[in-house]
């Protein structure tokens, strides 16, 4: 996990973007090798490989409207990458070992966007640690953080699963060092300034929190319930509903203007869409409307959704709860941000990790 975290963290720092793609094809050789060679049984649920094949195939047809060798050869890279990601790594780096290794290197990621702090130097080598900003809008007395990273939200989605799965360690097994590690990943999270990551740790504990006192019924009523209410937002704030015309005066720091430009996008190309290489939509939902068109979108949206609901019907315990949590709180962010479960990027593999613990359960 630490080696995956590492290698796909490459990308973001001052040494070549083809370096970086180099690296995690190198460690993708070897952790196909490697599961090639062990004992492990294939299986994966056949609904979504079909699904994911899919959504494959619409990534393909879509290079048509825009086809270059360069693009081809990325898209096709991606694909590969998030087929390992989906069905071989859940089998290579087990889910209590990944629950138990994030929030520790989500740590040592803190650590070192804190080192200016102590008059460390911006740049070492290839990495860049300079600070966001000198004063956090919450803790003015720190800095946003953007550790090795080019921006404090790429942070701020790895600490968010950091602090989401400490958080759980330290309710269930209640020691100190749990707490610690806890506590700093926290204040590490909110002077990341990433307010999607903030609120979607919010909503994951909340969902942990009612489980763990309230049980399953509970705990699926809220999951639904929340949706629903988000769904509405969503709808409200487009003035889909009537009545909340408000709404629609809603910025997001400007993000309803690109989703909106990604809609008048997609519906100008709604049968493929413009590939995987489109962007810049800050939701990846819409994103992958706009990217695979109409087929593709909606694939996307079933193949994560449905995911997600399953896991949590068929929770019995804290690990299936912890996936469920982290699924939600990936959700949300999905909303706001332009990172999916396809790509090469840290969101992505992140995404698409967790996504594959649920689909190789036996």
């Amino acid at each position: 996990m630490i080696i995956l975290v590492l290698t796909a963290s490459i990308q973001y720092t001052n040494l070549s973007t083809n370096f970086g793609y180099m690296s995690m094809t190198a460690l993708y050789i070897i952790l196909i090798f490697l599961y090639i060679i062990s004992d492990d049984v294939f299986y994966a649920k056949r609904s979504y490989v079909l699904l994911y094949l899919f959504i494959a195939l619409i990534s393909v047809l879509s290079l048509f409207t825009n086809p270059s060798i360069d693009t081809s050869i990325r898209v096709f890279s991606l694909l590969v990458f998030t087929s390992v990601n989906l069905l071989m790594l859940p089998n290579i780096i087990h889910f209590k070992n990944a629950v138990y290794i994030i929030p520790r290197i989500c740590l040592v990621l803190l650590i070192i966007g804190l080192l200016p702090l102590v008059y460390f130097p911006d740049s070492v080598i290839f990495l860049d640690i300079s600070f966001w900003s000198n004063t956090s809008p919450l803790i003015p007395f720190l800095p946003i953080i953007t550790s090795i990273y080019p921006n404090p939200n790429t942070l701020g989605f790895i600490i968010f699963v950091g602090t989401t799965l400490a958080f759980v360690e330290w309710l269930v097994n209640r020691n100190k060092i749990s707490l610690v590690i806890f506590s700093i990943l926290l204040i590490g999270l909110v002077i990341t300034n990433n307010r999607s990551g903030i609120i979607a740790f919010i909503i994951a504990t909340s969902l942990f929190l009612i489980y763990y006192l309230k049980g399953r019924l509970y705990f699926t009523t809220a999951l639904i319930g929340g949706l629903t209410l988000t769904g509405i937002f969503f709808l409200a704030l487009f003035g889909l509903i009537p009545g909340a015309s408000s709404l629609t005066d809603i910025s997001l720091n400007n993000r309803r203007v690109l989703w909106i430009s990604s809609i008048e996008t997609f519906q100008n190309n709604w049968i493929i869409g413009y590939g995987l290489e489109y962007g810049g939509t800050h939701n990846s939902f819409i994103r992958m409307f706009a990217a695979l068109g109409l087929f593709g979108g909606m694939s996307y949206i079933i193949m994560y959704m449905s995911i997600l609901i399953q896991n949590t019907k068929n929770v019995k315990n804290l690990t299936e709860a912890t996936l469920t949590i982290i699924l939600t709180g990936f959700l949300y962010i999905q909303l706001f941000e332009g990172g999916g479960f396809i790509g090469i990027s840290i969101e992505s593999t992140m995404i698409s990790l967790f996504m594959g613990y649920y689909i190789t359960e036996e």
